[in-house]
């Protein structure tokens, strides 16, 4: 019985403690401040990162715009050249400067 009446005591004094940590004032809010201060910072640099992803994303479709222009002209040329003269020398010339500019060749 005496370690039942110690055993009784001793839970009694530790639920005792939980409360009086559960319900003190000033016990987490120290530590409910820091994290609401790194949510508020992560939050900011979420919004910065969607700003920035944003601005790729509109510049990526200027980019293809372009691209699909140049694609547009160069095989509007390439197809047309033969109407553009009866020279062979100026056919030759047109084919010479669109091969040179390589990379904006698109098939």
């Amino acid at each position: 019985m005496n370690k039942d009446y110690l055993l009784r005591v001793l839970i009694v004094i530790v639920l005792c403690l939980l409360i009086y940590l559960a319900l003190k004032p000033s016990g987490n809010s120290d530590y409910l401040n820091l994290l609401k201060d790194e949510n508020k910072r992560i939050g900011q640099q979420i919004d910065s990162l969607k700003i920035s992803l944003q601005a790729k994303l509109d510049s990526i479709k200027i980019i293809e715009k372009k691209e699909t222009i140049i694609r547009n002209y160069y095989n509007e040329v390439i197809k047309n050249i033969d109407t553009l003269s009866n020279s062979a020398d100026a056919i030759r010339t047109v084919r010479q400067l669109l091969d040179s500019l390589g990379p904006a060749r698109f098939d």
